[in-house]
């Protein structure tokens, strides 16, 4: 999550929280912790006592952003901003929701308020209800994201696509869940005026694509031979997608449109030389000059996020000099862990071996 919630975020993952580096309990003394302890027992007590209300104040200030002019008993509606900030602080908090019931009842409310009507050129409440509803993952909310992704505004076809790449039962998407004709819009997404949301698509399609929906490696491949201003990402989003079709085995043609995204991942994203070549940014003040160390971090340490999937052995090569050669503790801690996960499933996918064979 962005700390602005009004920016569209270019990768598609959230970044991991940087490690905390150094310990200072060893500053306090016993008997200070015992009375801080209460303190912050007491003031626990109190957060878990609002935080139900603060859901519910969010709620009902949605419910007012309905319609216009006059909300409930003849009160001023709360304004725009206060509306899609409500969306933005429900959708930041839904991870710390574990309720299901809670969990149900507020997704319904939330596809509630969408249904009834909100205001025109209110893309920004649009965005986030979309996001929360992913992020919620109840019943209904998924024929809802797909209608999102249909909507006239930008931000609303983003949030919409968020949502989806967030939904929180991903089982659901792998077992089908996900119609067909969703891929359809989703491919045809690649191409939005909007550069986030067709970064978001290619990101989705890597995410939920199976080996029948044959279109999408050709599609996805397109849009690396695109040279639009103002689109690097939606390419390089794309490559990192391709490289993740790559565990479905493609072959023919699509086998080699897949390579080609896996070496764009494994020669430039993962690449801290080639980024360093890299424009910082397409649109802006530094929109012309070299890439700094910390886009560079970003870069690379989002496209490590979805290692899990890559088979591309040049992309694992340049994992393993990532872990023991980068400049940034971050990227070679988060390159060591990617390295730990994939030796972990490979020990895991033995031991299934072995015990199919002796139990053929």
């Amino acid at each position: 999550m962005p700390d602005d919630p009004r920016q569209g975020e270019s990768p598609v993952h959230d970044l991991p929280s940087p490690r905390i580096g150094r310990q200072l309990a060893q500053l306090i003394v016993i008997p200070a912790l015992i009375v801080v302890a209460g303190i912050l027992a007491a003031l626990l007590f109190v957060w878990m006592a609002s935080a139900e209300q603060t859901l519910d104040s969010d709620v009902a200030a949605l419910r007012g952003c309905q319609g216009g002019g006059k909300g409930p008993m003849g009160f001023q509606n709360p304004s725009q901003k206060d509306c899609w900030y409500a969306a933005f602080r429900l959708a930041d908090r839904i991870d710390r929701i574990d309720d299901a019931e809670q969990r149900r009842e507020l997704s319904d409310s939330l596809i509630e308020i969408l249904d009834t009507g909100l205001p025109q050129d209110t893309g920004l409440l649009h965005k986030w209800l979309f996001v929360a509803i992913g992020r919620l993952g109840q019943e209904g909310g998924l024929a809802e994201l797909i209608s999102g992704m249909k909507a006239s505004n930008d931000l609303a076809r983003q949030g919409a696509v968020e949502g989806l790449l967030n939904w929180v039962n991903l089982q659901e998407i792998a077992r089908g869940v996900l119609p067909d004709p969703s891929f359809d819009l989703l491919v045809q997404l690649l191409a939005d005026q909007s550069p986030a949301v067709a970064e978001l698509a290619a990101a989705t399609l890597g995410e939920f694509a199976m080996p029948e929906h044959e279109y999408v490696v050709p599609a996805l491949a397109r849009v690396l031979e695109g040279e639009a201003s103002g689109r690097r990402d939606v390419r390089w989003n794309a490559a990192v997608a391709l490289a993740r079709l790559g565990r479905h085995q493609p072959r023919g043609e699509h086998a080699t449109q897949v390579a080609k995204g896996s070496r764009i991942v494994a020669h430039l994203l993962l690449d801290r030389e080639a980024l360093a070549l890299q424009r910082d940014g397409v649109v802006g003040d530094r929109a012309n000059s070299p890439m700094a160390a910390g886009t560079q971090d970003y870069v690379i340490l989002s496209t490590l996020l979805v290692a899990k999937d890559y088979t591309d052995d040049a992309i694992w090569d340049k994992i393993e000099r990532l872990a023991s050669e980068d400049q940034s503790r971050r990227v070679q801690t988060a390159a060591r862990q990617r390295l730990l996960e994939r030796k972990n499933r490979s020990k895991s996918t033995e031991k299934d071996a072995l015990t199919a064979d002796k139990a053929g």
